[in-house]
């Protein structure tokens, strides 16, 4: 079968639809994001007092720019970081809300 120019210009969109639609979004990459926002000690040490926290999330990995964990990075697996100070963090609500659990202390914060 024999294609004329016209013809194959006529289907050169198709083609480039079809394959762009076709790249998995797994290819594509993360997008890094800061975030800030105050916390709240529920209990532990410092009781009732308010905090404030920095970090940035890249896909599943998280680098904490102020905070307990400072200059620490940690994997997010199931909507937890354990960072190697020995930190555990939880993350909800889109990633918008985050709780740190760091020995007897507590701490919830609202990042934006």
């Amino acid at each position: 079968m024999k294609f004329s120019p016209v013809r194959v210009l006529a289907l050169l969109p198709i083609f480039c639809s079809i394959s762009l639609f076709s790249i998995p979004l797994t290819t594509l990459p993360a997008i890094a994001q800061t975030l800030e926002g105050r916390g709240q000690i529920v209990s532990g040490p410092g009781q009732g007092g308010v905090v404030q926290i920095r970090l940035t999330i890249n896909g599943n990995q998280v680098t904490f720019r102020s905070g307990p964990s400072q200059g620490q990075t940690a994997q997010i697996q199931n909507g937890v970081a354990r960072t190697p100070d020995g930190n555990v963090w939880q993350f909800a609500q889109g990633r918008r809300q985050v709780t740190l659990y760091s020995g007897n202390r507590v701490i919830v914060y609202v990042l934006r």
